[in-house]
């Protein structure tokens, strides 16, 4: 059975009276991101300010978890990175080919549109807020360590520059997934097949591109960025 199937809230509505079978494939996908994706109001349930709250609900309090999580855990695994980067300085450029950004832009894809939450948790809040306080946990952990590295042993601007693109081109890989919603084709082809037929292997093949790519362009540029000289002389004391 479908994880869809069951909820007594989902119906599909289709532009007009036909087999969804027989819809194009680009009507079939919007019609089934609908299903998954858009609980339907019952009972002539008016749009209100409820909506808002519950919007709220599923993306500031996952937010706020993720954060304190993430960040926290971040701040421990900066402080002893710079102890280790003070003890051998080598590892602080070798530590700039880490992909940090293609495990989180993996991760948080994998979270947002698995179907393996909903598996779990079924359809509603609790299911979108896991998945938002996954997202927002897989990135402010490598985010909180290189902002604090960042800060105790600033780079050269160029390299800072570098490392801006770099986060783009990653994130980037990941969200040309969603052009397929435009005909574009690309991993996002394979991603939406497999939600779309409940084909776990499919989904694992679209996720393992969209990885595979973002991995070769997250080391690609983290080599250019080896290329300059990384750090300068801080500013100031304090973060000494």
């Amino acid at each position: 059975m479908p994880w869809f199937g069951g909820a007594p809230n989902l119906r599909l509505q289709p532009t007009r009276s036909v087999p969804v079978a027989s819809l194009p494939p680009l009507r079939v996908q919007l019609n089934f991101f609908a299903i998954c994706l858009t609980p339907c109001r019952t009972g002539g349930e008016k749009v209100s300010i409820s909506v808002a709250s519950e919007h709220l609900l599923i993306s500031i309090v996952p937010w706020l978890i993720g954060i304190v999580t993430g960040g926290g855990l971040g701040y421990g695994i900066g402080l002893a990175a710079r102890r280790s980067f003070c003890t051998h300085p080598g590892l602080r450029r070798a530590a700039i080919l880490l992909p940090w950004r293609t495990v989180a832009v993996t991760l948080g894809l994998a979270a947002l549109m698995s179907p393996f939450t909903v598996e779990r948790l079924g359809l509603g809040v609790a299911a979108g807020q896991v998945n938002v306080g996954l997202v927002v946990f897989v990135f402010a952990l490598p985010s909180t360590v290189s902002t604090l590295l960042e800060y105790w042993s600033p780079s050269a601007l160029v390299v800072r520059l570098i490392n801006k693109a770099r986060t783009l081109a990653v994130v980037s890989v990941a969200v040309a997934v969603m052009a397929h919603l435009s005909g574009s084709g690309g991993a996002g082809a394979l991603i939406w097949q497999g939600l779309r037929d409940l084909d776990d292997a499919q989904l694992f093949r679209g996720f393992s591109v969209v990885g595979v790519l973002a991995l070769i362009v997250d080391v690609l540029l983290g080599t250019l960025q080896l290329i300059f000289p990384h750090t300068v002389k801080p500013t100031s004391k304090g973060g000494r």
